[in-house]
């Protein structure tokens, strides 16, 4: 009876625990919305409980947030190989690997820095929105110099906000530059020589008076004929283009663009990767959508394109996305996509690589879930390779972080750096939009680019800036920094299905003993790979099946209070 009695007390004491967590979670999200509706960047309108709509006042671009609960699955982090929980990480262990280098006063609201060497003098320059705590917005170039300082090189008018891609869009050898207008329109500038910044009239593109706003436009070869297209989101919508994903290219008989593709997901979407991504010749174009939507098209020929596929991410808000190539070493590329979602109240970001098993087929390979993470205004993610050693990293911008992940061999990543925005964590109201990688003191090391803005209370607009940071390369840091894991994980093996033999990797986060076992389909042990201590670490061992019947098998692991089992096929 004693017995009973302790049990009913220790689970009313589990359950007002729960609901206490429950009730904390809510009042996070209640506070952000908040903070939110009240804050002098954003008009924010909160159509329903799970949906709320952001117009940026400075560039007038719009975005949808999904802010429901996201209950697809028993637990937050269902099928994470990686959790980071912001709300115990030691950012101590990382601030080292970066140091803080200069800073630009530009910025691009909702879009990275455009960095580029337009006119080809060796010194790169950065493009973006100024404001210094007045009305006044205007598009600058600032110039990296032999001086090793940022220097003002020109200054836009007013009309235009930002740059936001540049490429060669009709092989004439001169480096055309998109910028954004105040309004529905996009201004296309070139050179008048190969020695000047593109500040030259070539074309002004208007998708349509009234129907929108092309929102982060990029320019990719996708039909190889060496003139890229332009890729955007319509933003708004009209009768004749409601918001859609659209893809234009440059007419040099209309000295225009001529929309050549469009599809409307029927929902709200941002972000685009490139790549052939199925491997079959042909170039793909990711994007995601505000309940967790995935849309992969494809070139066919000439200007024809196709919506090959549509599915449906474990997350919502899906607009992160980038490529890696082949870091793994399996042949394929990367596709990463990602995008937050409140789990009972609390934010979680979740980033999802993804590689090809077979024609317009992809399958998931790694999960990431940041927790404690929810973002109403950063959001991007880029791949570079950080520190010259022949694989990209992947950089991501949400909320107040910027967190880089390196892959450690096979499918398996670790958080590498995280930078906070210093600002917003000594009282400032500041905010992290983006960030940008780019080389510009050529060591053949990219510096990290993070966009940032401040508000201050009773002053006139806020102040644009962009804080640059240099990677620390002494031996001491490198040494002081170990890439280790936080929390132990097992990797589903590769190859599978398998034969003659396969690999299994996992991490260690402590000192622990660990026991890998292979089973049957019956469930009787048929091999011990692994039963001994391992230090914190990143292990792999082959798996070879000799004297084994092709089938189903499992491999159980347990490392201290971790286990996990997966399944894996052996062919013949």
């Amino acid at each position: 009876m004693q017995t009973r009695t302790l049990l009913i007390i220790a689970s009313i004491s589990v359950s007002i625990f729960y609901s206490q967590q429950l009730l904390a979670q809510s009042t996070i999200r209640a506070k952000s919305l908040e903070n939110l509706l009240s804050n002098p960047r954003v008009e924010a309108n909160q159509q329903n409980t799970s949906l709320i709509r952001l117009r940026n006042k400075l560039t007038g671009n719009t975005t949808l947030k999904n802010i429901g609960d996201y209950t697809v699955g028993f637990r937050k982090t269902k099928g994470a190989d990686l959790v980071i929980d912001m709300s115990t990480i030691d950012t101590s262990k990382y601030s080292s690997r970066y140091r803080f280098w200069r800073e630009v006063p530009v910025c691009n609201v909702y879009h990275g820095v455009t960095v580029a060497d337009i006119n080809r003098n060796g010194r790169k320059e950065i493009y973006g929105a100024y404001q210094n705590f007045t009305n006044d917005v205007h598009c600058s170039a600032y110039e990296y110099g032999l001086d090793s300082a940022f220097s003002l090189i020109h200054q836009y008018p007013d009309s235009i906000l930002r740059a936001w891609s540049y490429a060669d869009v009709d092989g004439d050898k001169k480096t055309d530059m998109a910028y954004d207008l105040t309004g529905s329109a996009l201004l296309l500038m070139t050179q008048t020589d190969t020695s000047q910044l593109a500040l030259s009239y070539k074309s002004y593109f208007d998708t349509i008076s009234s129907s929108g706003q092309p929102v982060r436009a990029s320019f990719y070869d996708i039909d190889s004929d060496g003139k890229p297209e332009m890729i955007y989101y319509l933003d708004g919508g009209g009768d004749i283009f409601p918001p859609s994903n659209q893809i234009a290219k440059y007419n040099s008989i209309t000295n225009n663009f001529d929309i050549i593709y469009y599809n409307r997901p029927n929902f709200h979407s941002e972000g685009f990767a490139f790549g052939d991504f199925d491997m079959d010749g042909k170039q793909n174009i990711a994007n995601g959508g505000i309940n967790g939507e995935f849309f992969m098209y494809e070139h066919q020929e000439g200007n024809n394109y196709s919506l090959k596929l549509i599915d449906t991410l474990p997350t919502f808000n899906a607009y992160l996305s980038a490529t890696t190539n082949d870091v793994d070493g399996d042949g394929k590329p990367e596709l990463w996509m990602g995008g937050d979602f409140y789990y009972v109240g609390e934010g979680i970001t979740r980033l999802l690589m993804y590689e090809t098993n077979g024609d317009d087929s992809y399958e998931q390979k790694y999960q990431i879930d940041i927790l404690g993470v929810f973002s109403f205004y950063a959001g991007n993610m880029v791949a570079a390779d950080l520190d010259g050693d022949g694989k990209e990293e992947l950089v991501v911008c949400i909320d107040q972080n910027v967190l880089v992940f390196k892959n450690t061999g096979g499918n398996n990543y670790a958080l590498w750096y995280i930078k906070q925005n210093d600002f917003a964590l000594s009282g400032a109201n500041s905010v992290y939009y983006e960030v940008t990688v780019a080389d510009f003191d050529g060591d053949g090391r990219p510096e990290v680019i993070i966009g940032m803005d401040e508000v201050k209370e009773n002053v006139i607009g806020s102040r644009l800036f962009s804080r640059i940071y240099k990677l620390n390369t002494t031996t001491a840091v490198r040494q002081e920094l170990p890439v280790l894991p936080l929390g132990f994980s097992v990797s589903q093996n590769y190859p599978n299905p398998f034969n003659p033999s396969t690999r299994i990797s996992y991490s260690v986060a402590q000192p622990s003993f660990v026991n890998l076992v292979i089973y049957d389909q019956i469930g009787r042990k048929v091999r011990t790979l692994v039963s001994e201590m391992k230090a914190p670490g990143y292990y792999e061992v082959q798996f070879d099946p000799e004297g084994l019947s092709a089938g189903l098998y499992f491999y159980r692991i347990q490392m201290g209070n971790f286990s996990d089992v997966k399944k894996m096929s052996l062919l013949k």
